[in-house]
């Protein structure tokens, strides 16, 4: 079974950033995508005002890429962070696919908002 969970080790957060080129700092997270203990995708990210996606590793499988976001979308829309935008070496292409970002906004505005406009990631 697929799984999507936040990463708590500093130490395995800090190798992937090392394999993806963003600065590993003591404010990074991620969520990560696995099966059967097999690390399929992850997304970094900080937190300060806003959310910064910084890169989403995925294999180029779009589906993943969108749970991926949206993991880590629903987590911090609960714990009250509103805005989210996208680092440079986000894939834009993938990012318009899956309605992060449009031509007129390369934000998020409102995460829970975003989210609310999907049957399937409606909180309970």
């Amino acid at each position: 079974m697929l799984t999507i969970a936040q990463m708590t080790d500093s130490a395995e957060i800090r190798l992937l950033a090392g394999k993806t080129g963003v600065s590993p700092t003591d404010k990074l997270c991620c969520f990560a995508a696995k099966q059967k203990g097999e690390l399929l995708g992850f997304c970094l990210y900080t937190v300060s005002e806003k959310a910064l996606i910084l890169a989403v590793e995925c294999g180029g499988d779009g589906p993943l890429f969108d749970g991926l976001i949206r993991a880590v979308f629903s987590c911090l829309s609960q714990k009250g962070t509103k805005q989210a935008e996208f680092g440079k070496a986000v894939d834009r292409e993938l990012l318009r696919q899956y309605r992060f970002i449009t031509e007129e906004n390369e934000a998020v505005p409102s995460m829970g908002d975003f989210l609310e406009q999907c049957k399937n990631c409606k909180n309970p």
